[in-house]
C-alpha cells in the first residue's frame, strides 16, 4: 500500500513539476504570453543602446610589469604543479621524496 501511494505521490509531483506555475511563450512573435497577460520581449528587437553605455578604448595606454623568476622558483612551481596533481600515486609520491633529498 506505501509503495502504491508513493507512486502515485511521485507521478503527481512530477506532473506539478513538469507544468510549472508561469506562462508559455507562444513563439508567434508578438511578445504575449498565454494566460498570464505578462508581455515580454525578443532580444533582437531590445535597444541596448538604453541600458548599455560602451566606453572610448582607444588609445587606452597599458603599462606591464615585468616579472624576474629565477630557476629554483621556476623548478619549484613546475614540481608543485606536476607533483601536486597526482597525489594518489605512489610512485610519484616516492620520484617526489627521491628527488627532494637529491
Amino acid at each position: 500500500m506505501k509503495k502504491k501511494t508513493l507512486g502515485l505521490l511521485a507521478a503527481v509531483l512530477s506532473v506539478a513539476m513538469l507544468a510549472g506555475c508561469g506562462a508559455k511563450d507562444t513563439g508567434n512573435g508578438t511578445g504575449t504570453a498565454t494566460g498570464a497577460g505578462t508581455e515580454s520581449t525578443a532580444l533582437k528587437d531590445l535597444d541596448v543602446d538604453k541600458y548599455v553605455t560602451l566606453g572610448e578604448y582607444k588609445g587606452l595606454e597599458v603599462s606591464v610589469d615585468t616579472v624576474e623568476v629565477d630557476e629554483d622558483e621556476w623548478d619549484t612551481l613546475v614540481n608543485n604543479v606536476y607533483y601536486g596533481s597526482c597525489r594518489g600515486d605512489r610512485r610519484h609520491r616516492k620520484h617526489r621524496l627521491r628527488r627532494q633529498k637529491g
